[in-house]
């Protein structure tokens, strides 16, 4: 446990999407550090499973689906009694495939969870930590949000959208005691992303483990204003994002993500 960790950011710490994978690593995390969590998902007996597998700390939970409109609000009001020092924002939609195979609606709702509900949840417990003087946030952004990526085009720009937002106000909070932190990892070791790989095909990516991500990620709070997780991801983020033009960097991913989701027509998962 890192006493500064849990002065600075507890007593409690929401994580939204934290019922599996990345963001259940995040509250494993968290707590080893010391904090309090809230945990948020759509899922009401994978949240109870996450809830009763973390030891050391109290666990509360608040099942929602984060494509309502609403659902920021109600998950404030949950958290007025509690003193939230620290949002994760690891919930997310996924629009797997070409673009139009997609229905509107299947593209909507990844702006309504990955955008909208971010932005929202941002606002309200920014305010609260500003007030407080001390706080974080973490918006899981994704190595796709620095191009334009075939096959999960709405999903990465989404990710962009969450980049500039934790830059944006990154800078605004910094000087009121908020960290925030974008998180932009490529491929994670979680059961959505192993399970949208087709039979036969490679991730092409280097596959991280969620643990590491979330260390990494906590670590880097209050330290960075945005982490790309892993060196050889970092090395590929300077190249796509840097080096080469950006059309050919936009090839070069959707050449990647192409023989993944190319043939997929829908899919949900906490990112590709």
């Amino acid at each position: 446990m890192k006493p500064a960790f849990a002065d600075h950011f507890g007593p409690f710490a929401l994580v939204a999407g934290a019922s599996r994978g990345l963001g259940l690593a995040f509250a494993r995390a968290i707590a080893a550090r010391g904090v309090n969590l809230v945990l948020v998902s759509e899922n009401e007996a994978e949240l109870a499973a996450a809830a009763a597998s973390i030891e050391g700390v109290e666990v509360q939970t608040f099942c929602c689906d984060l494509k309502d409109a609403d659902a920021p609000l109600h998950i404030d009001r949950f958290c007025r009694p509690l003193d939230v020092g620290l949002l994760v924002c690891n919930a997310t939609h996924v629009d797997l495939g070409p673009f139009l195979d997609h229905d509107l609606d299947t593209h909507l709702a990844v702006v309504a969870v990955n955008c909208a509900a971010t932005t929202a949840l941002c606002h309200l417990f920014g305010q609260r930590m500003a007030q407080r003087g001390r706080g974080g946030i973490v918006l899981m952004s994704s190595l796709t949000a620095f191009m334009g990526t075939p096959c999960v085009s709405v999903y990465g720009a989404s990710k962009a959208f969450d980049l500039a937002l934790a830059e944006g106000i990154g800078n605004e909070l910094e000087g009121l005691g908020v960290h925030v932190l974008a998180c932009a990892p490529g491929a994670v070791a979680t059961p959505n992303y192993l399970a949208s790989i087709p039979d036969g095909v490679k991730s092409p990516a280097p596959l991280l483990q969620p643990d590491d991500v979330a260390e990494e990620a906590l670590d880097s709070l209050g330290v960075r204003r945005v982490r790309v997780p892993g060196a050889k991801n970092r090395l590929l983020a300077f190249l796509l994002s840097r080096l080469l033009p950006r059309q050919l960097a936009v090839r070069i991913m959707g050449s990647a993500t192409r023989k993944l989701y190319g043939n997929r027509s829908s899919g949900k998962g906490e990112r590709p």
